[in-house]
């Protein structure tokens, strides 16, 4: 009785949601306005302000400086999906993002925390410190940076919003997904944050980089068509309200991965025969697998794929409400 009470609240909230759900008039801009980002930089034109707000709009003024970004921009090509004609452009993920959003091609719920990202990336102190801090020769890998890997979540929000707009218009966009979509593209921050405070160190470039990468990866399963499971986004959510994310146990981690994966790359590469290989692998922990699986390595009491080989009885795989 409680659960079909549960279930009937969940649903009645998910139809008001989307009942609220941000929803603009269709994308018709003035005759003399910007209908994309190539005709406000191109173009000069300005962007209408019935579908963008004046701070995103005033935060979009520094993509015309040419002392940051000399931006080419490219024909549109034609893609397919599920059988229906797209044309989409071949420019940087965050003026496609830009371009989504000025077109409402959000889904509502995301529209807010999506600007308020973009704005983010275009006022912070990064640009200016990438530009300023590396080294001339990497200042196209800044502006690619700067672009197209920072703003790479938002473009995978993009990227799957198909799905995740479909299922809003119809009344099926969960509370819980949009909630963890919000949190996975308010990560965008932290990276951020961290490049600025390590002043823009190459080193910090790089941890940067593979954080935007993991997060864009995480975006697109999450808001994928695939992925249907309330209980695992409700239980991520109740961890995340709960325990928050503790920063240095994640630093922790990522040492520990980073030496693991060096330790293994030497002996790899090491000149010593199998069986001194063999030794070595072993004193670092590892197990060697069967010859069928030679190029995998996996801990001991675990199968290939990282699977307990005597799991406890009556446990199951943790992964049956996922559509994979």
């Amino acid at each position: 009785m409680q659960s079909t009470l549960q279930c009937s609240v969940t649903a009645n909230a998910n139809k008001l949601l989307n009942q609220m759900a941000y929803k603009p008039p269709s994308f018709n801009p003035g005759v003399d306005m910007a209908k994309n980002c190539e005709e406000f930089i191109k173009g000069d034109k300005p962007f209408d302000p019935k579908y963008m707000s004046l701070e995103l709009r005033q935060a979009l003024q520094i993509l015309k400086d040419p002392q940051y970004f000399d931006i080419e921009f490219h024909p549109p090509v034609e893609e397919y999906s599920n059988g229906e004609r797209i044309i989409s452009t071949q420019h940087t993920f965050l003026l496609r993002a830009v371009d989504q959003l000025y077109q409402d091609q959000f889904a509502g719920p995301l529209r807010t925390t999506v600007e308020h990202q973009i704005i983010n990336i275009l006022r912070s102190k990064l640009i200016p410190l990438c530009h300023n801090s590396l080294p001339p020769a990497t200042h196209l890998s800044t502006r690619a940076f700067v672009l197209n890997q920072l703003p790479r979540l938002l473009n995978q929000v993009g990227e799957v919003n198909y799905w995740v707009h479909a299922r809003w218009m119809k009344g099926l966009l969960r509370i819980s997904q949009v909630r963890l979509l919000q949190l996975m593209i308010s990560d965008l921050s932290h990276p951020i944050d961290m490049f600025v405070m390590e002043a823009g160190t190459p080193e910090a470039f790089e941890k940067i980089w593979n954080v935007t990468n993991s997060l864009a990866t995480t975006i697109k399963f999450f808001g994928s068509e695939r992925f249907r499971s309330e209980r695992l986004e409700n239980l991520i959510l109740m961890h995340v309200a709960e325990d928050g994310c503790n920063t240095g146990v994640v630093a922790a981690i990522a040492e520990e991965t980073r030496v693991f994966n060096q330790q293994v790359k030497a002996i790899d590469q090491s000149k010593l025969s199998p069986d001194e290989k063999l030794q070595a692998y072993n004193k670092a922990g590892l197990s060697r697998t069967p010859l069928s699986h030679q190029n995998r390595w996996h801990r001991p009491g675990y199968d290939r794929d990282g699977y307990p080989l005597n799991p406890p009885a009556g446990s199951g795989s943790g992964i049956e409400d996922a559509t994979l």
